[in-house]
């Protein structure tokens, strides 16, 4: 009974921060700020140094994550993505911007990996690790509600007269609050001992033995490619997608709306995720590449309202099967080195969205349109989801 009352309680601490983590008013406007003070070219540079910090501080982060209590890790990682935000309200010139992106890569590479490996080793430790797909899809669901909320808040702002440097300060208010309430959060054992006289030769272990798991075993490899896949084949349409809702409304109002109904089809999708866990892995593959196809009709359409509709119905594919092959895939690594092993894919996951990022800046800088830039990789993503169908669907070990 005692042990059922602290599941609850770890589980509504923990919704309640995914509710405030993201719950950023500035995130309706961010790109669309970002495109008036900088050119596309520029905006690719920032967001690259972004993810050239999280590269260099990547795996090191994940086997921090291993050795030491994660919920603390994590809380620092929280932490960093004020400084930005206090950056960018005082000097919000390039240089600044990049400096700011930097702080947000060493956040990022903190959270990727520990973030995952937190939520089950919690589960696991009640003997409910069987919860990951419902509190993981749900706890992703409050953060896409948080940036509703906070979409929401950003419209009625802006229509009050309020410019970007109060949405960023608003936004710097929830991440304190978020902070507050993970600390709260009960501290889960540490794995390893900081006191222990072998501490450094026990922490370069942990890094060996994660990123050895991680390409040895071939399943994980393959699910590592293929959920950074997701995330940086898509990487222009997430950074820059306040910029496609202004183009095809040409009204500011209308970005925080529909960035508000994005947000709802990433609940949605967030949440279905322990319905999916019914279906075989193979057939959650399959939605991955429907997804992309829907992807390429919005931003062909690109009208309003055709293709949010399309946008939407992808985005909620999309979330479902993300969620679920995380959940498999945390089944197949070993606890102690899960942290380490997960950030190995934010590593991948970071060299990819590197190139992308350039990638999609020149090619939207060359052809003078944001449309072509995604259509280019929403192309890409069908041809890699169906490279990815067919090899899981010969994969031998997968239902």
């Amino acid at each position: 009974m005692k042990k059922n009352k602290e599941l609850n309680t770890f589980i509504t601490k923990l919704y309640a921060y995914n509710l405030f983590s993201m719950m950023a008013f500035i995130l309706p406007f961010f790109a669309v700020m970002l495109n008036e003070k900088l050119t596309a070219t520029q905006i690719a540079i920032v967001m690259i140094a972004c993810k050239v910090a999280q590269i260099t501080t990547e795996i090191p982060s994940g086997a921090i994550a291993d050795k030491y209590n994660r919920k603390y890790v994590l809380m620092v990682s929280r932490s960093l993505n004020i400084v930005p935000l206090a950056l960018w309200i005082f000097f919000p010139t390039f240089w600044y911007y990049l400096v700011g992106f930097i702080f947000l890569g060493l956040s990022d590479s903190l959270s990727s990996g520990c973030r995952e490996a937190f939520i089950y080793d919690e589960l696991n430790k009640f003997k409910r690790k069987d919860l990951f797909e419902r509190v993981y899809g749900r706890g992703g669901a409050l953060t896409s509600m948080g940036i509703f909320i906070a979409s929401i808040g950003a419209f009625v702002f802006t229509k009050l007269g309020f410019g970007y440097n109060f949405l960023m300060f608003a936004s710097i208010l929830t991440l304190i609050l978020s902070v507050i309430i993970f600390s709260t959060i009960k501290p889960s054992k540490n794995i390893g001992h900081v006191d222990d006289p072998e501490n450094i030769l026990s922490y370069m272990e942990t890094l060996k033995k994660g990123v050895k798991y991680a390409f040895n075993h071939k399943l994980v490899l393959k699910m590592i490619l293929f959920l950074t896949f997701i995330n940086y084949i898509n990487v222009g349409a997430l950074e820059y997608i306040g910029v496609f809702y202004q183009e095809i409304t040409n009204d500011l109002s209308k970005v925080a709306i529909l960035c508000a109904v994005g947000s709802l089809a990433f609940a949605l999708g967030r949440f279905s995720g322990e319905y999916l866990k019914v279906l075989s892995t193979k057939v959650l593959f399959s939605f991955f590449l429907i997804g992309s196809l829907l992807d390429i009709v919005s931003f062909s359409l690109y009208s309003y309202p055709f293709s949010i509709v399309t946008l939407v119905i992808s985005t909620i594919l999309i979330c479902g099967v993300f969620v679920n092959v995380q959940a498999r895939m945390n089944n197949l690594i070993p606890k102690n080195i899960r942290a380490t092993t997960l950030s190995v894919m934010g590593f991948i996951e970071a060299i990819g969205c590197i190139i992308c990022l350039y990638a999609f800046g020149r090619v939207v800088d060359y052809f003078d349109s944001y449309q072509i830039g995604f259509l280019t990789f929403v192309g890409l993503s069908v041809i890699g989801s169906a490279v990815f169908l067919i090899s899981f669907v010969r994969d031998k070990n997968l239902k």
